[in-house]
This record gives structure tokens, sequence and C-alpha cells, in this order.
């Protein structure tokens, strides 16, 4: 008798995380700070924006409103090492 596969577990910031990932593939390929205490950029980024659709804009009004945020605040500069993988 096979045992059944368990079930995936799955955060509400997922789609936005896999969201911020396509739109940056680079980040997948930037060193995680295993020192900090901080979640990695795209976690961050997904938690913000979850946090204004949860406040009621749409997920492309809180993606906007989180990019602007974070380019102000230079948290998307990718090292120089990768900026040539970006597509």
């Amino acid at each position: 008798m096979r045992k059944p596969k368990p079930r995936s577990i799955v955060f509400p910031e997922d789609r936005f995380i896999q969201s911020f990932y396509d739109r940056f593939p680079a980040a997948q390929q930037a060193p995680l700070d295993l020192a900090s205490a901080g979640p990695p950029v795209a976690r961050k980024f997904a938690l913000r924006q979850l946090e204004l659709v949860e406040e009621g804009r749409t997920p492309k009004q809180a993606r906007s409103i989180v990019d602007r945020e974070f380019r102000e605040a230079g948290l998307l500069d990718l090292p120089v090492s990768l900026v040539g993988l970006v597509a």
C-alpha cells in the first residue's frame, strides 16, 4: 500500500514571489545573506505587495507601488556580476 503524497504547503505570498522572480530572473541567482535575520528581497517585495492587496488594491496596482518603493530605496539593484543575466 502506497502512502499518499503529502500536500504542498502554499503561503499567500507565494504567487507574488513567483511573479517577482518572473520579472527579475537574476534575483534567483543573487546570494543569500545567511547571517541576516531578515527575509530575502523577493519575500520582502511579496509581503509588501500582499499587504497592499489586503488593503484593497489590485495585485497590479500593489506591484506598481511596491516596485516604485523598492526602486527608490535601492532594494532592486542587482549585483554587477548578475546584470548580464537579466533577460
